[in-house]
């Protein structure tokens, strides 16, 4: 499997004198479209918490594009790999002070079996569907309030306004008598126009996981979203950082491509393909329309008397009348017999069809007869009467 994935970042100072958020690949305006995608929110002071989160991004990139797996693949030993040589990195960077630096981590990386994630921290990863509208996984945050949230001592309302609430019991950090291990999850529910949200807790401040699943649904660009979630956290106090992580197409060797799905430019395409499709049908009814009036318009005549010449489709086929005025039909009921050509039977005051009845044809495409084309002026109602007709026997005329 193959996943083409596009992805725009922010990357926020806040209210902050320094920048302690780290991401991979570096904040750029434009997409990006790699398969590794890693974020740290840094702590432990001034310079000390960069220094922990740019460690610990440049070492797991730099060791996961060192190492790739021959098949493709990418599973919880090739990330606790590139997390060893990331504490290995911090650990000599120790600089041995009293208060510890550290980061959080979270990980997202595409490979040939789906999307492995990680994280360490308060730092969050949404998977979003926007196509549903809806969260199919969030992350959980290792943080205190979150435990006592899940211990029930404490409700998510509380926790929102609780000074407990910026204390993480999981974090990267030198020296670790036993190293933090990471929650992960392999995720293979995977569709075009999925999205993957990975950001710090400072862009989470003032949004609610409601918000951020009805400002990825809307009917906007990657560049639209992302100017939104910027316009969200601007009044936000610290640093704040993300990535927005979009499926487009996800490539098989024994499938189609899938098709984009929930992306303003998905429903341009889908809207683009109505309209050419409308516009190839109306195309094709107006060419058969002109194709038949471009034809001879009399109605053809022929006298059930000599039911032996008419097709077989139309014996004993038997409809209303109404009055014909040159080339308009007003009224006329006509059955489509399969022959590329409308045909109907007036019933002229006879038991039956078959007997008495009068069999038209609209159009130049009846089979050669000895009957010869009339104009028919008139047929008859219900009751036979008022019915006026031309000879059934003239010179030949051929289609």
């Amino acid at each position: 499997m193959v996943y083409k994935i596009t992805a725009l970042s922010i990357y926020e100072l806040g209210k902050r004198s320094n920048q302690e958020d780290s991401i991979f690949p570096e904040y750029s305006p434009e997409p990006t479209n790699g398969d590794l995608f890693i974020l740290c929110d840094g702590m432990g002071g001034h310079a000390a918490g960069e220094v922990a989160s740019q460690t610990v991004c440049e070492t797991m990139s730099t060791y996961i594009a060192e190492h790739p797996r021959e098949d493709g693949l990418f599973d919880v030993s090739d990330f606790n790999a590139a997390l060893d040589a990331a504490y290995a990195a911090l650990d000599a960077k120790d600089t041995e002070d009293e208060k510890k630096m550290g980061t959080t981590l979270t990980f997202v990386k595409f490979h040939a079996g789906g999307c492995f994630i990680a994280h360490i921290g308060d730092s969050r990863i949404y998977h979003i569907r926007s196509s549903e509208h809806r969260i199919l996984h969030v992350t959980r945050d290792h943080s205190l309030v979150n435990d006592l949230i899940k211990l029930g001592e404490m409700t998510p309302e509380e926790a929102k306004a609780s000074r407990q609430k910026n204390i993480i019991t999981r974090a990267i950090q030198p020296h670790q008598e036993a190293r933090t291990k990471a929650d992960y999850k392999e995720i293979t529910d995977l569709k075009a126009g999925d999205y993957f949200y990975m950001c710090s807790d400072g862009m989470l401040e003032q949004a609610e996981d409601e918000e951020i699943v009805n400002i990825l649904s809307l009917p906007k660009t990657d560049s639209e979203k992302i100017k939104i979630l910027k316009g969200a956290t601007k009044d936000n106090k610290d640093n704040h950082s993300a990535h927005l992580i979009r499926i487009v197409e996800i490539l098989d060797e024994d499938k189609e491509p899938e098709p984009v799905a929930n992306s303003i430019s998905g429903q341009k395409m889908k809207k683009t393909r109505h309209f050419l499709f409308f516009l190839f049908a109306l195309l094709t009814v107006c060419f058969a329309v002109h194709s038949a009036f471009a034809q001879d318009k009399t109605l053809a005549y022929y006298n059930s008397h000599e039911s032996e010449l008419l097709p077989d489709a139309l014996k004993g086929k038997a409809v209303r009348c109404s009055e014909l005025s040159g080339e308009e039909e007003n009224g006329h009921e006509w059955v489509d017999l399969g022959l590329s050509v409308k045909w109907a039977t007036c019933n002229v005051g006879a038991s039956s069809p078959s007997e008495y009845g009068n069999y038209y044809a609209w159009g130049k495409t009846l089979p050669k007869s000895d009957y010869s084309w009339s104009t028919l002026r008139y047929c008859s109602d219900d009751s036979g009467d008022s019915f006026t007709k031309y000879n059934t026997k003239s010179d030949r005329k051929d289609n």
